[in-house]
């Protein structure tokens, strides 16, 4: 009789990921600038699921900034594809807009 035996399996997986997001930036940002900025990655809530930016930004900064505040701060509203977060998609979308903005990347973070 043949026992079992534990096997061990490691793969490199790449998929192609597609997010929409909400970004808001401060009123004295300059693309050209010197300065950097601290980025908050506004992830909403099970009861604002969905895929439409404007249905979902109904708390937090994304609110805040459709009334007119300004922040000193990018904000980043992330729209979940299917409605769930994926550690692998924030962390590209994270990428994606510090690659594009002036972000302080020692002041990078997301409200509980």
């Amino acid at each position: 009789m043949r026992t079992q035996q534990l096997v061990g399996f490691e793969a490199r997986i790449a998929r192609r990921i597609r997010l929409n997001y909400l970004l808001s930036l401060p009123a004295r940002y300059e693309p050209a600038g010197e300065k950097l900025w601290p980025l908050v990655l506004f992830l909403h809530g099970a009861g604002e699921r969905g895929s439409d930016p404007a249905l979902i930004a109904k708390h937090g900064p994304p609110k805040l900034a459709a009334e007119g505040r300004e922040f000193p701060f990018i904000s980043c509203l992330a729209v979940p594809h299917n409605q769930r977060w994926e550690d692998e998609a924030l962390i590209a979308l994270l990428d994606h807009v510090i690659a594009l903005h002036k972000v302080d990347t020692r002041r990078v973070c997301s409200p509980d």
